[in-house]
């Protein structure tokens, strides 16, 4: 029998798609379905938050958090669709990046899978590797080797295959940047999981990135919505706010209201929510838990130890986003650049705002700076005024001489990235698998099937589907 009411823990991205998927799902043959979003915020969208930027009377829209998703994967288009926002997606001027190396900016070519080489010579020619380099990659595939069959981190399985200089120099500015991690420690089938498969069926690397490539999909890799992703959000809400069944509303949304305890009850869950003496129990049918895993952790600790201590073992890393306003600048070409951790400076990347979206004001240019990596606690706890100053010093080692920003904004992500380490994928199997055939609870988000927007609402939709089969 279908759950009559669903808690839904969370309201960021990806609780609100996961209330959307229960709602659409409250017709005739499935009978009403109730469905409350608790956020312990004053806010919902979690990461997705748009924001300005401010001087001498100039206002400028600008993207706190996530700015984009992935579009050749459908589930965020086909959310933005329903949502009424097709025509307002955008998509990037232009996707060439740069990595800093070696004291210059060189052009990152579109001939790797996420930062492992399919076309060595490209990467030569760019002055991303020596000439030696590139000979060893390209006999690789004479190299002895077995099918990947258990998980590796990519990082290892780099090195062994392709050299360190692969690793430093591409792999970690890409794939550590995206994941503020260490390579050395992320798993390689959670985070470049079609090269995993690749692999499954041949030991040598280079083949395997070159199929990868070979079935890539064209067009735009990303999109975002024209006036900020907030609207995302937003629209969310309004349609959850508005959806109804037989004349009665299906869900409901509240924000500050922090899940304190959860429960099994008589009938269900029970759902302690509230702060200090202003608490209260919500009752529910199942329980879908769409927050960070130290957080679902918590939750499941009395219900589920052994969930629980699988989920615990997420680890996350802190990042922060700095928003500079400049009076005009000549950039490089292209949408930003990397930073490898080998160069000592605490950016991990830096994107031309006006380059990549065409979003600045008239003579301004917006360049958006990435911070934060795992296991570096000490980059991030410089006051706003320190970030500020030493993220402005490094930019300029990078790009040179740069006038006084217009205006700045620091925003904040304390434990926000989870690090998909190697057995990542094994670990949330194990963590649903313990949850055994009590079909009224299940978990979704970025800490388990992808950091993106894309990731999250697809983890969404399928714990929802879980709890309503």
């Amino acid at each position: 029998m279908a759950p009559r009411h669903i808690a839904v823990v969370g309201g960021g991205i990806t609780g609100l798609a996961a209330a959307l998927a229960i709602c659409d799902r409250a017709g005739p043959d499935v009978g009403a379905i109730g469905v409350t979003v608790l956020e312990q915020s004053s806010n919902l969208g979690g990461k997705l938050l748009s924001g300005t930027l401010r001087w001498d009377g100039h206002t400028q829209a600008i993207e706190l958090g996530a700015d984009a998703f992935l579009v050749r994967t459908p589930a965020a288009l086909e959310l933005v669709s329903r949502l009424g926002l097709s025509d307002e997606v955008i998509h990037p001027h232009t996707g060439q990046a740069h990595i800093f190396l070696n004291g210059a900016l060189h052009v990152l070519p579109t001939t790797t899978v996420m930062g492992v080489p399919a076309d060595p010579a490209s990467l030569v020619d760019a002055g991303l590797l020596p000439a030696a380099a590139g000979r060893q990659i390209s006999a690789e595939p004479d190299l002895p080797g077995e099918p990947l069959v258990a998980d590796v981190s990519v990082g290892e399985l780099v090195r062994r295959r392709f050299g360190d200089v692969v690793v430093d120099n591409i792999i970690d500015p890409l794939l550590g940047g995206v994941y503020a991690g260490n390579v050395d420690a992320l798993s390689l089938q959670a985070t470049i999981p079609a090269l995993a498969a690749a692999l499954r069926s041949d030991s040598s690397l280079l083949r395997a990135a070159q199929a990868v490539r070979a079935v890539a999909k064209g067009g735009p890799t990303f999109g975002a919505l024209r006036g900020g992703m907030r609207r995302l959000v937003d629209a969310a809400k309004q349609t959850l706010s508005a959806a109804k069944h037989r004349g009665e509303p299906v869900a409901q949304v509240r924000c500050d209201a922090p899940v304190r305890r959860l429960d099994r009850g008589e009938q269900g869950w029970e759902l302690t929510v509230g702060s200090g003496h202003d608490r209260q129990l919500v009752s529910a049918d199942a329980v879908l838990l769409a927050t960070p895993a130290p957080t679902s952790a918590r939750l499941l600790r009395q219900v589920a130890p052994e969930v629980a201590a699988e989920l615990a073992a997420i680890d996350y890393a802190s990042v922060a986003v700095i928003s500079f306003a400049f009076p005009e600048l000549v950039l490089p070409d292209g949408s930003g650049m990397l930073i490898p951790s080998s160069s000592g400076l605490i950016i991990k990347a830096a994107t031309f705002v006006d380059h990549k979206w065409g979003q600045a004001a008239p003579d301004v240019s917006l360049v958006r700076v990435s911070l934060g990596r795992h296991g570096d606690v000490q980059a991030l706890r410089r006051n706003d005024t320190e970030l500020v100053a030493t993220a402005l010093a490094q930019l300029q080692l990078v790009l040179g001489p740069l006038p006084a920003p217009l205006a700045s904004k620091v925003q904040r992500w304390d434990g926000a990235m989870p690090q998909y380490t190697v057995g990542h994928n094994a670990r949330v199997a194990q963590a649903r698998d313990l949850l055994g055939e009590d079909r009224s609870i299940a978990l979704a988000g970025a800490g388990y099937d992808g950091v993106g927007i894309t990731g999250c609402i697809s983890s969404a939709q399928r714990a929802a589907d879980a709890l309503l089969a």
